[in-house]
């Protein structure tokens, strides 16, 4: 960042503004500390390595290293709703207003709540100097302490102390008053609070700094958004301009959320008129985790089905936004189609994953026989398919000729993900050999893959994999439910992808506290915690549960319980919860279904 003082400024300096480049004696950035002037633009700036003191005063031009930087607050970090308060670098927060009926400070400190706010003082805080929060919205002024005192420096906030004491800051050493120096850090100061994720830093005036941690908070809610009736089946998608909620019904009936949060239809469906002569849509099968619903960086649409026949396969995009759709086609005379999971690379390139089988016999496969993967760039027009450096015996879709002879058999196995970098992975569960599973990913090098052998075997659930990028770890983490409750987790590391796959059996305490038999949606939030949505083991009862990024349990809701009787898988596919999506904001979207009406039920958390 560059400073210029301008002509004004300068006539206290100065009689006028020479029209020569010449230089101005005095000029503040040449009296300032590790302060760089230019004489031939005016402008100044710091030295390498240093940064601004005050970044929020333009007439400092005093430079601090960079580890001396002031880092300021955050109101996430200070646990700050509404009001102002210092942010800890000579600058004030402003973290927003309550709603109406709410005061700030009634909550606590700078939070919103029902009632009344008395507000907090200097002297009952202990405060001698600068500026602290008076719990209500406001900024108290303490005052500034006599010459030779700094404050602050002895290493207590808003307290004054000789500026002999603080020198002592910096030597890397726990002096008295001080909560860390450099690297050094007091006992359990070295961390994120807890709820909180993150890094902490030692500030210039050896105390901790928070602005770096992040609250990990357990979604409130859910609340109902929309209730659709006879949809048929639900997919969900993310707007990534403004984190708005786009939903479709199973015929391709399109409803985009508005600015009061209500959902209303978009006039833009797929018709007849744009699908093959015949076409119509099929219900997904329920134990996959497809997901055929996409919003392109520009906001247009992108969107997957299945003919009722199932053997024709539809993805339909819109060539403008609220335009023509381009709908591309694919028909198989030999095969069923059962599985189209179509996802999105940050950029916008789509990737779509088709898997079939020998027969949809009933509406469900016989066994999967062969997975496809599909790739279209973001302003091309074209679908062609990926191009896997696999030999004839160990490419993507060897799999399943026989269907598993135990009775858990793992037929519905194949989900799909794509990284930050566009890198599509998907991981692949052989029904032949239901307790091994296949990891095939990309990287800049080419396509690779990993073979796993799970250790819990014939306890794999029915229901395929879901596999998510994790974008804070840089990991690809799949979900596969467990027969008796609970599920297995799959870390694959691709920061380096040479390390093994680790198994995590998540089961015994943690599903009995959260209910969880089977697993329906996952999702991760911005903040690297994980969503699980499930149900309880006979099918009545809708959870979803929320664990920090390193699993640890945080919290588990009912989101809808049952009472008619119905048990067992014919109600899995009605109450499951289903299609988690989350916002860039961390705002999360899913769906569910009432078994005793055909109202599908569209339902949103706020973090």
């Amino acid at each position: 960042m560059k400073r210029k003082l301008s002509c004004l400024v300068l006539l206290l300096l100065t009689v006028g503004c020479s029209s020569t480049a010449e230089s101005v004696p005095g000029h503040p950035c040449e009296l300032a500390a590790h302060c760089v002037y230019d004489v031939a633009d005016g402008e100044s700036n710091c030295q390498t390595g240093y940064t601004w003191e005050d970044p929020s005063d333009v007439n400092n031009y005093n430079c601090v290293a960079m580890s001396d930087a002031c880092v300021p607050q955050t109101c996430v970090a200070l646990s700050a709703n509404c009001g102002t308060l210092p942010d800890g670098c000579a600058g004030e927060l402003y973290c927003g207003d309550c709603a109406t009926g709410e005061t700030c400070g009634a909550g606590g400190p700078n939070l919103c709540g029902e009632g009344q706010c008395t507000p907090t003082t200097c002297t009952a805080e202990g405060a001698e100097c600068g500026s602290i929060s008076d719990g209500c919205g406001n900024t108290l002024n303490c005052g500034g302490c006599a010459s030779g005192e700094t404050c602050g420096g002895g290493g207590t906030p808003n307290v004054c102390a000789s500026d002999a004491v603080q020198d002592l800051c910096g030597n890397g050493v726990l002096d008295s008053g001080e909560a860390c120096d450099g690297s050094v850090f007091a006992e359990g100061l070295g961390v994120c609070p807890t709820g909180s994720s993150g890094t902490v830093s030692c500030g210039i005036d050896c105390q901790v700094n928070t602005a770096g941690c992040v609250a990990i908070n357990p979604p409130a809610g859910p609340s109902e958004l929309a209730r659709l009736n006879g949809a048929g089946y639900l997919h969900t998608a993310v707007d990534p301009r403004d984190g708005s909620l786009v939903v479709a019904k199973r015929d391709g009936t399109l409803y985009r959320q508005g600015a009061d949060d209500a959902l209303a239809a978009i006039d833009n469906p797929l018709t007849a008129a744009d699908l093959p002569s015949g076409f119509t849509f099929a219900s997904p099968y329920a134990k996959n985790q497809d997901n055929r619903l996409v919003v392109l960086p520009d906001g247009r649409l992108a969107f997957a089905g299945l003919s009722s026949d199932y053997n024709q396969l539809v993805v339909a995009v819109e060539e403008d936004l609220g335009g023509s759709w381009d709908v591309h086609a694919l028909s198989n005379s030999t095969e069923d189609y059962f599985s189209v999971d179509l996802e999105m690379a940050t950029n916008g390139d789509l990737f779509m994953m088709v898997g079939q089988t020998a027969s949809m016999e009933d509406g469900a496969p016989s066994a999967q026989r062969d997975v496809y993967l599909f790739e279209r760039p973001y302003n091309g027009t074209e679908w062609s398919a990926a191009s896997l450096d696999f030999s004839a015996t160990n490419k993507l879709n060897e799999g399943c000729t026989t269907v598993s002879e135990s009775s858990v058999d793992i037929r519905y196995s194949a989900n799909m993900a794509v990284d930050t970098a566009g890198n599509p992975a998907v991981m692949y569960l052989e029904c032949n050999t239901y307790y091994q599973a296949k990891f095939i990913y990309k990287t800049a090098s080419g396509w690779n893959r990993e073979d796993f052998e799970f250790s819990v075997g014939v306890e794999l659930q029915y229901t395929g994999p879901n596999i998510q990028y994790d974008a804070s770890s840089n990991s690809f983490v799949t979900l596969i439910p467990l027969s008796g409750g609970g599920f297995v987790r799959l870390d694959k590391d691709m920061s380096n992808p040479s390390l093994e796959m680790t198994e995590t059996e998540m089961e015994d305490d943690s599903n009995v506290y959260n209910e969880i038999w089977e697993v329906f949606s996952f999702a991760v939030m911005p903040d690297g915690s994980y969503l699980v949505g499930g149900t309880d083991l006979y099918g009545k009862e809708v959870y979803l549960a929320h664990w920090t990024s390193d699993w640890e349990d945080v919290d588990s809701e009912l989101v809808m319980e049952y009472d008619s009787g119905c048990y067992g898988v014919t109600c899995l596919f009605l109450t499951g919860l289903y299609d988690l999506k989350v916002s860039a904001g961390g705002q999360v979207y899913g769906w569910l279904k009432h078994h005793d009406d055909d109202d599908f039920y569209v339902i949103t958390l706020t973090p």
